[in-house]
């Protein structure tokens, strides 16, 4: 294999490149998942389409438990990213539209459980990562022969109140409020290049989530608010030869206790999951990647999801 169509199926089965997001506001509990910040060319260029299946207490908004309840949601997840020199540091830009349905039963009241369902446009994404150690702007060239080793991104998303609501259902696609997350993804690198067929990757990414306030709830509350949600996610990844990759993957979550018109509804969250992934070279420049994630822990009032997820990727 010549040196530009190696370094092209390199670059196609990393994944969806640096700072190409495995979103993370529609499907809350299962992380931007693994080699989502690997480094690609200068000016690489990536559509992902996603398509998810999740069962559990998590609403499709960002951040939203309904305790006692039986959901189930099916979810597209359209993304392209880009990315620009930024002062001779990689930065990726980019914009995830989500959609899909969701629908269940919430826990028992007064001897029923409600149900619920609604479809459409979940809530947009945009967002923007800066490469700060380790993930300088490279040509094919360079990329080719860059030995990884350590690279820190500084990451901040916008999720816009864009998804089909009103409060006067009991389940909805969009969440009715503003959410912004800083985080700073964290890669270590086992290999002399990108192109070494067994590159290990260690992986760690703390954020914190922050809401503004839904100023029409549900039900009878008038004003719902929330405290900041913090994440920590971690995966080891390792290729097995030049078109497949396997990782296991890890997430935990604390915080986003809420207040209904200004009194605490004691809801603390906390969850664990893990699960495992999967990605496999079509192309030198597509890739199909799948992931399965269950929370094997909460304290009652956190995340008790089940996720099954399939991503596309085509880079031009």
């Amino acid at each position: 294999m010549g040196r530009t169509r190696q370094l092209s199926l390199a670059v196609g089965i990393a994944g969806a490149g640096l700072f190409a997001l495995a979103i993370q506001n529609e499907a809350d509990a299962q992380g931007d998942g693994p080699r989502a910040y690997q480094l690609v060319p200068d000016g690489t260029q990536s559509y992902s389409q996603f398509l998810f299946w999740l069962s559990g207490n998590n609403a499709p908004s960002e951040g939203t438990i309904i305790e006692g309840a039986d959901l189930n949601i099916t979810l597209g997840v359209s993304q392209y990213t880009t990315t620009v020199d930024i002062a001779g540091h990689q930065a990726g830009l980019l914009a995830v539209v989500p959609y899909g349905e969701v629908s269940g039963s919430l826990s028992t009241l007064r001897g029923r459980k409600p149900t619920g369902s609604d479809s459409g446009l979940g809530d947009v994404m945009f967002g923007v990562a800066f490469g700060t150690i380790g993930a300088p702007a490279l040509t094919p060239e360079q990329y080719a022969v860059y030995d990884p080793g350590f690279s820190m991104a500084a990451l901040a998303l916008v999720t816009a109140p864009t998804g089909s609501y009103s409060s006067d259902r009991v389940l909805n696609m969009g969440g009715n409020r503003w959410a912004f997350d800083l985080g700073l993804p964290m890669m270590y690198y086992a290999g002399k290049s990108f192109l070494d067929p067994h590159l290990t990757s260690f992986e760690l990414l703390p954020k914190v989530t922050f809401f503004t306030d839904n100023t029409d709830a549900p039900g009878s509350t008038g004003v719902l608010e929330q405290a900041p949600i913090y994440s920590l996610e971690g995966h080891v990844t390792r290729n097995f030869g030049t078109g497949f990759w396997a990782s296991l993957d890890a997430l935990y979550e604390y915080g986003g206790e809420t207040k209904s018109d200004g009194v605490s509804d004691d809801n603390l969250q906390q969850s664990l999951m893990l699960g495992a992934s999967t990605s496999f070279g079509l192309t030198p420049a597509a890739n199909l990647k799948f992931t399965y994630g269950r929370v094997i822990w909460d304290n009652g009032t956190g995340s008790d999801e089940t996720m099954v997820r399939a991503q596309f990727t085509a880079l031009f």
